[in-house]
């Protein structure tokens, strides 16, 4: 309760917690979105400073038409873990111990190195490598060994993420769940590419008859909805949370918003954008901000009214992210540049 006995009236909290919640989910969308123009780039190229060009691995048709078949056999599988042999305990400790893991490094590329970068006393650490190779199958001696690079300020930032990791681990701490959730909603919308529009619609598509099926209709096979089970049994970080009553009971009744709702749209806008810096030079985000704003219901419809106002609808459904267009494109991107003049200054 508020200084003087005043109660806040709950409508104001459960504000506070819907745009926070908004908040969670827009900002790493929009982060992530402007990341991937350097690490996907446009036309799922990226060129380095040395001439060499990188093709970022796209997502395929058949790739986005298994991805609800496979969705739906490991929701499935953790639903019969959880009601019929009863090992939601033990699942939940192992699922605890992967996202602690995978969570940790999430958090030191999206928060943690960014953040002591900016400090130029700490730069230079990141200037001296580091390698190390692992054999990740001890019980294979032939097997290729995995190459590990790091620097000084990697172990910096590892063991800073770590204290977040462990935070999370041991408390289950709204505050480190959001940590860990927002570091994989960045890297995740940062580094996958959804490869073309007609794969995102396809993914889009097949996710939303996904959703209907297992929140609303999975009870008549099931007995109860595998969504909902499966959510309230779970205890990892794919979800942003926040108190409903923030401001007077900030430890119970959490409102969430799963992860599945913001990287999924949040790798088709960030496509969007890529298409944008792919047909303007980066000079214009007409596909971008329309998606970014209304998210999934209007990712499809926001993006295809823009082509179709536009008259591009056929070069919106051309695009791609595939290694052979990407090729064509820095082709004529290099072609270009001998071609155009050049300022001095």
């Amino acid at each position: 309760m508020p200084a003087g006995g005043a109660e806040i009236p709950l409508g104001i909290e459960l504000v506070l917690a819907y745009c926070a919640l908004g908040a969670m989910a827009v900002v790493p969308i929009y982060v992530g979105s402007v990341l991937s123009l350097a690490a996907i780039g446009p036309g799922g190229v990226t060129k380095s400073e040395e001439g060499e060009v990188t093709h970022a691995e796209a997502m395929t048709a058949d790739d986005a038409k298994m991805f609800p078949i496979i969705g739906s056999g490991v929701l499935i599988t953790l639903f019969v873990l959880f009601k019929v042999f009863k090992l939601k305990e033990y699942v939940n400790y192992v699922l605890t111990a992967y996202f602690v893991g995978i969570g940790i490094l999430a958090i030191m590329s999206a928060f943690v190195k960014p953040l002591l970068l900016q400090f130029a006393a700490l730069r230079h650490q990141d200037e001296t490598e580091y390698e190390i190779k692992i054999n990740l199958t001890p019980w294979n001696s032939s097997a290729e060994k995995t190459s590990i690079s790091f620097t000084n300020l990697d172990l910096m930032a590892l063991a800073v993420s770590s204290v977040a990791g462990v935070w999370y681990a041991v408390y289950k701490h709204w505050v480190a769940n959001n940590l860990v959730a927002l570091a994989f909603a960045i890297e995740g919308t940062r580094s996958l590419s959804i490869g073309s529009f007609s794969t995102a619609t396809i993914l889009l598509c097949g996710l939303f008859v996904y959703d209907i099926f297992h929140v609303f209709y999975s009870h008549l096979i099931f007995g109860s909805s595998t969504m909902v089970e499966v959510a309230r049994g779970l205890q990892a970080p794919i979800a942003v949370k926040f108190p409903r009553a923030v401001l007077t009971n900030p430890s119970s009744n959490l409102s969430l918003l799963g992860l599945g709702d913001i990287v999924i749209p949040g790798i088709v806008i960030a496509m969007l954008l890529r298409f944008d810096a792919f047909r303007s030079n980066g000079q214009s985000r007409l596909y971008f901000w329309p998606a970014l704003l209304y998210l999934v219901p209007a990712v499809l419809g926001a993006s295809l009214l823009t082509a179709a106002v536009r008259g591009e609808l056929g070069e919106l459904y051309a695009y791609s992210e595939g290694e052979d267009e990407a090729a064509k494109s820095v082709e004529a991107d290099d072609a270009d540049g001998e071609d155009a003049p050049t300022d001095e200054l």
